[in-house]
Formats: C-alpha cells, structure tokens, sequence
C-alpha cells in the first residue's frame, strides 16, 4: 500500500511540473496562419512545398520567411506564379514589417485583418493580386497600417477613388498605384503625405486637372502620372518640388504653355512631357536643369526654332521633339551635347525645302 502511495506522488509531481513546460511538438501560431495561406494558394512551382509544422525552427526556416526573436518579421514570396486567396489569417502575424507578393496571380481583396499588423512597413503587391476591385473596400483598413512607408499595389485592377483612408498614411514614403483602373480626381488631399518621394499613378482612368497644390510635395523626387487622361496645365506650384528628379506628364491632355517655374528644380534628370497639347515656342529655359538626361517634348504644338543653348546640356542623353511644328535648322551647338545618344526630330515644319 505504501508502494502505491509513493508511486501515486512522484506520478503527480512529475505530471505537474511537465504540465508547466513547452510542449517540444507545439506548432506556433504563425506557422498555423502561415500554413493556412499556403493551404489557400495554389503553387504551380512548389515553393511552398517545404513548409512544415514539424521543422525544427518552423516558420522560420520557411522559404521567404525572415524571423526575428522566433517572430515573423518579413514574408517575401515574388515571382511564384501563386493563385488562389490571400488567407484572413495572415493578419495573425502580428510582428510583421514587410508583405511581398509581386508578380503573382492572387484573387480576392486584400484581406482587412492586415490592419492587426500594425508595425508593416512595406506592402509591395504590384502584378500579384490579379483581380478587379475596389481599392480600400474595407473602410478604414489602410488607415490603421500608421507604420506604412511602401504601398506599391500596380496592376492589380483596382478600381474605384484612391480612398480617403489612404491619405491619412503620413509616413508614406512611395505610392505606387499604376495600371489599375482608379477613376475621379486625384485629390488634393494627397499633398498630406508630407513624406512622399515617389508617386506614381501612372495608367489609371482619372479625370480633371494635376492638383494645383502638387508642389506641397517637398520630399518628392519621382512624380509620375503618365497616361491619366488628366487635363488644364502644368501648375505653377511645382516650384515646390526642389528635390524632383523624375517627371512623367506624358500621354494625357495637358494644355498651354509650360510654367518658367519648372526650370528652376535644379535636380531634373528626366523630364517626359510628349503626347500632350502643350503650346509655346520651345523652352530656352531647359537649358539651365544641367543635370538633365532626358527631354522628350514630342507630340505637341511647340513652335520656334531649337534655342542654341540646349548646347549646355552636356549630360543629355535623349533629346524628342518630333511630331511639333518646329521650324529652322538644328543649332551646331547640339554638337557640344557630348552625352547625347538620340536625337528624334522627325515630322516638323521645313527649312529651305529639307524636314529637320
């Protein structure tokens, strides 16, 4: 009897101490979250195939996990070819900083439960979430990610505003919404994002003007909203925007004659203005962006004559100005552009019966 006692006592006492510690086959909840969107996706290229709860130090020897202190810190899956839906789970990885699915072929909306990853930094999707809608369709949503420096959601199909949630991402740093199907104004609200450096809203359905207050963009350096359908002029606030480097006015139905203001942003290195209705004798005042590499005015109603002084831009390498009504011949000075590779100056007026 006192042989069953004891044993009954160590029985209790060892159970009670193991009760207390890890259990060594325990599955952690980002792998099952992980394993979940795995489970939601088809994976043409078994990426995913090594994937397994029982790995030693699962997720984290994942392919395209990246931990840190055993947390999911970054999940980076491009160029896959994945299909299906993106798992509601996924909110669940609540440490993350950086979602990278680019280049794939995933359906659905973006899940709202993102919004629990309140430390995401980067969401970089563009071509990999592959059908059409309504950017922001969960209210509020985008508007709880206040750590977000990225947003790069291009060709995706997403239609409908940009959302007014997404203006109040102050920490933005690039906003890279192209080739989807975005319709209205941009709105002026957009200069809220105090912190941009790059925005591209190229290729989408817009309709109106460039928002007159653009150049409250201070941090800018790319600016591209290229092929928009955007009307009305170039405004004179780009004056603002001293750190641009990058502007891509292209392919729309901008009008008039361009601002002196835009001569003055001594950083320009690529300045792509064809295909509009842009009117005037061709700007003398380009030659004072020296660091300018590209200039294409193509597509236009420029008149005049070439200005001499283009001779300046020794950094030149791509100079457009075909399809104007640009008359005269090409200033010899052209020759001093050391750097120039292309020169387009087909379908101008003549001179001395010779195209230019």
């Amino acid at each position: 009897m006192a042989t069953t006692v004891i044993f009954f006592l160590h029985f209790t006492f060892f159970a009670a101490v193991f009760s207390h510690l890890p259990h060594a086959s325990a599955v952690s909840p980002e792998a099952q979250a992980l394993t979940s969107f795995k489970l939601s996706l088809h994976d043409p290229l078994g990426a995913l195939e090594g994937w397994n709860e029982s790995s030693p130090s699962a997720p984290c020897d994942w392919h395209g996990v990246l931990c840190f202190s055993g947390r999911v810190r970054e999940l980076r899956l491009p160029r896959l070819r994945l299909t299906g839906r993106l798992t509601p789970r996924l909110g669940e990885l609540t440490q993350l900083r950086k979602l990278s699915l680019h280049s794939n072929d995933i359906n659905g909306a973006v899940p709202s439960s993102l919004s629990r990853c309140v430390f995401l930094k980067a969401v970089v999707a563009g071509h990999g979430l592959r059908r059409k809608q309504v950017l922001g369709s969960s209210p509020g949503f985008l508007s709880q990610l206040r750590s977000l420096t990225a947003l790069s959601l291009g060709r995706n199909g997403f239609s409908g505003r940009i959302p007014s949630d997404l203006l109040r991402l102050s920490g933005l740093e690039a906003l890279i919404l192209n080739e989807n199907h975005l319709t209205g104004d941009i709105p002026s609200g957009i200069t809220k994002l105090a912190n941009l450096s790059v925005l591209n809203l190229s290729f989408n359905r817009f309709s109106g003007e460039i928002p007159a207050n653009v150049g409250d963009l201070k941090s800018l350096s790319v600016l591209n909203l290229s092929g928009c359908g955007l009307t009305g002029r170039i405004p004179v606030s780009i004056s603002g925007l001293m750190k641009l480097r990058v502007l891509d006015l292209s392919k729309q139905r901008i009008s008039g004659e361009l601002p002196v203001e835009l001569f003055g942003l001594p950083d320009l290195q690529v300045v792509a203005l064809g295909h509009n209705a842009l009117t005037g004798v061709v700007p003398e005042g380009f030659s004072s962006l020296v660091s300018l590499r590209f200039l294409n005015l193509s597509d236009n109603l420029f008149s005049g004559h070439i200005p001499s002084n283009y001779g300046f831009l020794k950094s030149l390498q791509v100079l457009s100005l075909s399809h104007n009504r640009i008359s005269g011949s090409l200033p010899a000075e052209i020759g001093n552009c050391s750097s120039l590779e292309v020169l387009e100056l087909g379908s101008n007026r003549t001179y001395s019966g010779a195209n230019i």
